[in-house]
């Protein structure tokens, strides 16, 4: 497996707007190139879907210090994005006891 171009797919994953999968471009431009039957369209939506769920297995497994620091941090800055949203729909009350107990623990 050939992990410089998989990686980036899954980075622009990060990106892209919620309940659009990242491939949905591909898959309309290959179905309009080459003239792609509902079924064959259909079909292809479950391979990308497949690769992207594979792609996700694999990163969530992987050893994150061993991956290049760009993508590290773009990771990072998802997580950072989640989190704000998270935080932001929280009432002060909830926002309070989550930021305690979402703190790093200490050694014990």
């Amino acid at each position: 497996m050939n992990v410089g171009l998989v990686i980036p797919k899954v980075v622009v994953a990060c990106d892209a707007e919620a309940g659009v999968p990242d491939y949905e471009d591909y898959v309309r431009r290959i179905a309009t190139e080459y003239k792609l039957s509902a079924d064959q369209e259909h079909s292809l939506r479950l391979v990308m879907q497949a690769e992207e769920e594979e792609v996700n297995r694999a990163l969530r497994s992987a050893d994150v210090q061993q991956l290049p620091a760009a993508i590290r941090n773009k990771l990072q800055a998802a997580r950072s994005r989640s989190e704000q949203r998270l935080r932001a729909m929280l009432t002060a009350a909830q926002r309070e006891r989550y930021d305690i107990e979402s703190r790093p623990q200490q050694n014990r």
